[in-house]
């Protein structure tokens, strides 16, 4: 009873916590893959299966999050849910931290107001942020620096170092967008030990230290991969080399800010007010999460990818929660009012600002999951037919043959559990502007024709990233002429008002018309 009584503000809290948690991501778990999570999904399936991925696949990303969907498909296997659920614990844990930094910096009650706003900007379907994406997995260990900062900023111990340059590394190999906010946290960090003690020998150490812990770690993720020259090569070249040149090719996209400029305000237009009012009167350490905020905007802001700007909503929240904090301490000493009428203001401000952020996307919570599927990414994706035409797959093929998904729908490999016959398990290579894309066509048709694939599964949407207008068609020309040459046209998934389903075979020119992926077999 004793028990119940001191904590039992903590417990209805935690509850409630856990259930707005739940409310937003109860109908995501079994929501059709998107091809990041089957890009992520396949890769983990290879490296299971002893194939090198950069070796044998087409990796954008660092290796953590091979490792991280590995772990959910030894939870789930093949079930969609598993990588998600993962996301979820990392982003429960995420929120945590961020409770825990804003309670240091402001008060409990504001703790818990952080902690329950966190919820929706971590989750805003319009931003994409739903899917087990890397930002999501990034965000835990970046948060896990900035509270070492907080919380160990003027204590001089080892071992916070070597964990700061660790979690720093282990963010990094998520997503390396969040490079610059990591190095101004460290920057600051040491730059107040400085300011305390006037030496510069304890902060080079200090600096030794957090390199220490990054390199280690760094090390230690690429282990599987340091005894393969071709994959360290390819790594290389994927992840970096190839990654800038397609950053540098959204620095045209201008509209991309504007338009998530616009999804803030309408989603968190309040929330954002609170914010801005702390730049009337700064609160404590405003300028370093304002720094934060301005880094992060400046790493993603040309990005046209929503799940992007999820960098810059830990430092948003922060920002808010002191603001609030300032103006509710500044209310009740102007108006002298008592603790149990300003806890009553608080839990009103709690409640206002939480409606807020949920009356907007409302109809999110009753939606199916395949509904859902359609209203975040559009009808243009052929995400919700992957696993109907993976099934058919796998009735045509053994676990033997290898097949291709002309498309990027990377998904339909792991579904199937059926290799690529091509590095290129995905085709934006080939249409992005850089200087190896002839290169990539020519290597990925060569592929294709030496090894003439089991199962081709062709992708007539053009968001799938299979050929543009004004794209070489060096690779396009090539792959139509081998299926019309040695392949037979099996079926395909027909698009209808009710969304569509599984043709075999396509009696009309209107149902092949109207097919989103068709699925050719070797003759």
């Amino acid at each position: 009873m004793n028990f119940w009584y001191k904590y039992r503000w903590s417990i209805i809290l935690t509850i409630t916590l856990l259930f707005f948690l739940s409310l937003f991501y109860w109908n995501s778990l079994p929501m059709p893959m998107e091809r990041d999570e089957g890009e992520y999904a396949y890769n983990a399936w290879i490296f299971h299966n002893q194939l090198t991925p950069y070796e044998h696949s087409f990796l954008q990303k660092p290796p953590l999050i091979i490792y991280t969907y590995w772990l959910a498909q030894q939870i789930g296997g093949t079930a969609i849910w598993a990588p998600r659920l993962l996301s979820i614990l990392f982003t429960l844990a995420t929120i945590y931290l961020l409770f825990l930094i804003a309670k240091k910096q402001f008060s409990t009650n504001i703790a818990w107001l952080t902690a329950l706003a966190t919820i929706p900007l971590l989750s805003l379907p319009h931003l994409t942020a739903l899917a087990a994406n890397t930002e999501k997995f990034m965000l835990l260990p970046l948060s896990g620096v900035l509270f070492l900062y907080v919380y160990y900023q003027s204590k001089e111990r080892t071992w916070t170092y070597l964990l700061a340059g660790a979690l720093g590394a282990l963010a990094f190999l998520y997503k390396p967008i969040c490079i610059l906010p990591l190095f101004f946290i460290y920057l600051v960090w040491l730059g107040q030990n400085y300011r305390s003690d006037k030496q510069i020998k304890p902060q080079l150490i200090n600096t030794l230290f957090i390199a220490s812990g990054f390199i280690l770690t760094v090390f230690v993720a690429l282990l599987p991969f340091l005894s393969n020259k071709v994959a360290l090569q390819n790594m290389w070249e994927q992840v970096i080399v190839f990654n800038s040149k397609y950053a540098a090719s959204m620095n045209q996209l201008w509209w991309a800010p504007l338009k998530y400029l616009k999804i803030f305000w309408q989603n968190w237009w309040l929330l954002i007010i609170i914010a801005t009012l702390g730049f009337f009167r700064p609160v404590k350490e405003w300028w370093f999460y304002l720094v934060l905020l301005i880094l992060s905007w400046l790493t993603v802001f040309t990005s046209p990818i929503g799940h992007y700007y999820l960098l810059l909503m830990p430092f948003l929240v922060i920002l808010f929660a002191g603001s609030l904090h300032y103006w509710l301490e500044k209310s009740k000493k102007r108006f002298n009012i008592n603790e149990d009428n300003y806890r009553a203001l608080t839990l009103l401000s709690v409640f206002i600002i939480i409606i807020s952020l949920v009356l907007p996307i409302k109809e999110q919570f009753t939606k199916t999951p395949t509904e859902l599927s359609l209203w975040i990414y559009g009808a243009d994706k052929p995400f919700i037919e992957s696993w109907s035409v993976a099934e058919k797959v796998k009735e045509l093929t053994t676990d033997k043959d290898k097949i291709f998904i002309a498309g990027s729908e990377t998904q339909i490999y792991f579904f199937s559990q059926r290799q690529s016959v091509s590095q290129f398990d995905y085709t934006y290579p080939f249409v992005i502007e850089t200087p190896w894309q002839l290169n990539y066509q020519q290597q990925g048709l060569d592929e294709l024709q030496n090894n003439n694939p089991k199962v081709i599964v062709y992708s007539t949407l053009p968001d799938s990233g299979l050929w543009s207008e004004g794209n070489p068609r060096l690779f396009i020309d090539g792959l139509n002429k081998l299926i019309q040459e040695k392949y037979q046209l099996v079926g395909g998934f027909v698009r209808d008002q009710n969304y569509g389903s599984w043709q075999q075979p396509l009696t009309t020119q209107e149902q092949f018309n109207n097919s989103s992926l068709l699925l050719f077999l070797k003759k």
